[in-house]
């Protein structure tokens, strides 16, 4: 059976016409999936929460650097202790203190107080207690 001329572009211009609202439908069809899709990845982020750790401290500390504690400070030929007052260490690298107590080093090269605390050796002094 054979189609006239004029059949043929009505038929033709029909079937066109479908197929772009169908391909019109399946765009907005997934346009809309994508942005169920999207919204719903949004929507389930805002409920999560996030903890961080806390950072472990540093392993060792930097020599500008002191933990908590009394410094004894060498200078020169003099030491300054945590009050600002400077004495003279003797040949064995003891010293009085100002009330008259006598700190004497032992043979680690730490200094010891009357009270028995050690003061240990750290870059340009002593850290104490």
């Amino acid at each position: 059976m054979w189609l006239s001329m004029a059949s043929w572009q009505s038929c033709s211009q029909g079937l066109r016409d479908r197929l772009s609202r169908g391909k019109t439908a399946d765009m907005i069809r997934i346009a809309k999936t994508a942005g169920v899709l999207v919204f719903g990845a949004l929507a389930a982020g805002c409920g999560t929460t996030f903890q961080v750790a806390p950072a472990p401290p540093p392993a060792s500390m930097p020599p500008t650097q002191f933990p908590a504690g009394k410094r004894i400070v060498r200078d020169s030929a003099e030491f300054v202790l945590p009050d600002g007052t400077r004495v003279a260490p003797d040949v064995r690298g003891g010293f009085n203190l100002p009330n008259g107590d006598y700190v004497r080093r032992d043979a680690d090269g730490a200094l010891v107080l009357p009270t028995g605390a050690r003061c240990l050796p750290q870059q340009g002094g002593y850290l104490c207690p």
